[in-house]
């Protein structure tokens, strides 16, 4: 497993670790992370549309 340009930044845990994530937002972030990358968390958040509470 490639680390990329940032070797040593990555944290990687499974979407069923995350609490009270469902299953349909985590399809949601699947799919817009195979679309581009997210350049941060707030990325991601803002890009996926997943509620933050």
């Amino acid at each position: 497993m490639g680390m990329g340009a940032r070797a040593g930044s990555a944290v990687r845990l499974g979407m069923r670790m995350v609490k009270g994530l469902s299953t349909a937002d985590a399809a949601r972030i699947v799919a817009d992370r195979a679309n581009e990358p997210f350049a941060s968390t707030d990325d991601l958040w803002r890009r996926s549309g997943v509620p933050s509470q």
